[in-house]
């Protein structure tokens, strides 16, 4: 293992080997240790570079099964709200459910899907504070758009609070007038 005894110097040192030669063999060991560091010094931004360099760069390595599984974990702890940009929830939905279907038997599964789990009822939530939002813009198309897909993606997650609350929404909206 690449072992530092002076950490900022030990950061200085993955950084300078990872930026001027990304395909040296103990880059893969390197980048995750880098993306662990930001990690815990809250540069979530810099956390995630580092796994996306280390997934392109060595797709194959040893440490790749688990940079693809920390980067969505990543990018949702970066989304501290569930109102915050959806696209973001999408991408690490989308990512997760690649891991799965890559990994089906890795020892990491349980944990994936507890966090696939996550992601669905954030993007739940998320349609569920846009609907609220549309009812006090009176927007009713909005309200209805974002409630009908929050009922969608509760009932397929088998959220029931979420589901009786999107429901709830959607009996509160006028029914719907043929074009």
């Amino acid at each position: 293992k690449l072992f530092f005894h002076y950490r900022p110097r030990g950061v200085q040192a993955l950084e300078y080997l990872v930026v001027n030669y990304p395909l040296e063999r103990r880059c893969p060991e390197a980048y995750y240790a880098l993306s662990e560091f930001y990690e815990g010094d809250e540069d979530l931004d810099q956390a995630i570079a580092r796994i996306e360099d280390l997934l392109l760069y060595h797709p194959d390595s040893p440490y790749s099964s688990g940079a693809s599984a920390r980067l969505p974990y990543l990018r949702l702890c970066r989304l501290r709200r569930d109102d915050y940009d959806r696209g973001e929830f999408l991408r690490a939905h989308s990512e997760l459910s690649a891991w799965i279907g890559k990994y089906p038997d890795h020892e990491l599964l349980s944990w994936v899907e507890d966090l696939q789990k996550d992601c669905r009822t954030r993007l739940v939530r998320n349609d569920l504070i846009l609907a609220r939002f549309y009812r006090r813009t009176g927007s009713q198309a909005g309200q209805r758009m974002h409630a009908q897909r929050a009922l969608t993606l509760a009932v397929e997650a088998g959220l029931t609070a979420e589901e009786q609350t999107a429901r709830a929404i959607l009996e509160r909206l006028p029914a719907e007038t043929p074009l």
